[in-house]
């Protein structure tokens, strides 16, 4: 185990929703952090909460705007 939390990156979608599963069914006293990233409303973060409630992970979204990719776009292609 690790001194620091041990965290998975869940999209909602199957390759991710499995190994949050997987992760979370043996992990056994260690708690489960999850993280999604998306646009408010979309799919994917809605499906990430539904895998996060039924695993039992505590849930962290981190919301964009198509103004955020926008803004980031220079540094990007820098």
């Amino acid at each position: 185990m690790s001194e620091r939390p041990i965290g998975t990156f869940l999209s909602g979608g199957l390759d991710s929703s499995i190994v949050t599963a997987i992760l979370a069914k043996n992990f056994g006293k260690y708690h489960l952090n999850s993280f999604s990233i998306g646009m408010e409303g979309s799919p994917d973060l809605k499906y990430a909460g539904e895998v996060s409630a039924y695993c039992k992970t505590t849930h962290h979204n981190v919301n964009f705007t198509p103004e955020d990719g926008i803004d980031v776009l220079d540094d990007l292609i820098y």
